[in-house]
């Protein structure tokens, strides 16, 4: 029995079973890394957002005070919160920012600081009709009827724009009609004078003095010399070098006016301004006739209502022994510049746009046709048939 009670009792040792004989092991510690990542990015989110939220606050404030100053009429404080928002990084400039800072700008004088905005606003997103007006102004206030045509161009690709009688309006009294004289050149001076280190006012005042002389005006002599100074201060810029041919031109100095000509910057040699300044010099200079009729017809495929020019090319023709062709260019620089004749065309003028009211284009539509400026007579008449189906859907 005792026997028995001893295997027993091995056998429950035997079945009991025994701790494993394993090495000592440290407990696990607790991997902070990604709570850490996790503070950071939280602590990164909230200071971002802290700083979009100051950035917009005082991008809310400088528009506040913009607008303040715009009530006061204090354009150059106006002018200045714009450039404030430009170089606000939490600041991306919308379209319409950069039209009302153009507007500003213009207000406070610094035309090329608006004509800049215009730029870049019109290789962006020139969508809207608003902004091509105020391009179209400053380029008649500029004398700059070229540019208005070629500006048109841009205009005809854009549906909104082309349709816009405001834009079509402005494009036609910028063709067809000038300022007061007066009142043009004393804010030019003004522009001059407030940007002194901007050539655009300088050099349109110049071509006002070169095309339309006043008895006040600067004598040719001193016009000259005020070309040459100006371009020797902006070497670089057409408009100093167009005003600085002109008058070179004008004064008889030809191998001079040749030598800038010949130095023309490329991405200007198409413009239309510069071909009629080369068949000048051609014409008058070099009396190379035949190559100076290339150079007339071109510009007048752009801007066959330009009298003038048709003037000298019918006096190449002449020249070359073209008698036929010679005569019916006369005949037509007679017949345009009859239309044109600011007694004549004024009355149209304002019957076309009547104070207040609608334009009724239909007279000025036949005028466009006859002088050739087939492009805004089409867009009037698009404006027509737009305005005959609203009519008709309202009714």
């Amino acid at each position: 029995m005792s026997q028995r009670k001893k295997s027993g009792k091995q056998h429950d040792l035997q079945s009991k079973p025994q701790p494993e004989n394993r090495q000592w092991q440290p407990k696990p510690r607790l991997n902070l890394k990604y709570p850490i990542i996790v503070v950071i990015i939280l602590l990164l989110s909230t200071t971002v957002l802290f700083l979009l939220l100051k950035g917009e606050g005082r991008d809310k404030s400088v528009r506040r005070a913009i607008d303040e100053s715009l009530r006061q009429n204090r354009f150059a404080e106006a002018e200045a919160g714009y450039l404030k928002l430009a170089e606000m990084k939490s600041v991306r400039l919308s379209p319409d920012d950069r039209l009302d800072w153009a507007r500003t700008a213009l207000r406070a004088d610094h035309p090329s600081v608006a004509a800049k905005l215009l730029q870049e606003w019109t290789e962006k997103s020139p969508d809207k009709p608003d902004g091509w007006v105020i391009l179209l102004d400053l380029l008649r206030v500029l004398g700059q009827s070229d540019r208005i045509i070629e500006a048109f161009d841009q205009i005809h690709l854009n549906e909104i724009a082309r349709r816009s009688p405001e834009v079509l309006m402005t494009v036609t009294l910028g063709l067809l009609t000038d300022l007061e004289p007066q009142q043009i050149r004393q804010r030019l001076k003004r522009w001059a004078a407030a940007e002194p280190d901007s050539p655009i006012s300088q050099a349109a005042l110049l071509q006002r003095y070169n095309e339309n002389p006043l008895p006040d005006d600067p004598s040719r002599d001193e016009r000259l010399q005020l070309a040459i100074s100006l371009v020797g201060r902006f070497p670089e810029h057409i408009d100093c070098r167009a005003v600085l041919v002109e008058t070179m031109l004008t004064t008889g100095l030809y191998e001079e006016a040749g030598k800038y000509l010949n130095q023309w910057p490329d991405h200007g040699r198409q413009s239309i301004s510069y071909h009629r300044l080369y068949g000048r010099y051609l014409q008058d200079g070099l009396q190379d006739q035949q190559n100076a009729i290339d150079s007339f017809q071109i510009v007048l495929q752009k801007a066959p209502y330009d009298w003038k020019t048709r003037y000298r090319l019918a006096r190449a023709f002449r020249a070359t022994g073209d008698i036929g062709r010679s005569q019916a260019e006369s005949a037509r620089m007679l017949e345009i510049r009859e239309i044109l004749e600011p007694a004549r065309l004024e009355p149209i003028i304002r019957n076309t746009f009547p104070k207040g009211k609608s334009p009724e284009p239909v007279k000025l539509i036949e005028i466009l046709e006859k002088i050739g400026l087939k492009q805004f007579s089409d867009g009037w008449k698009t404006w027509l048939k737009d305005q005959s189906q609203f009519q008709l859907r309202k009714t």
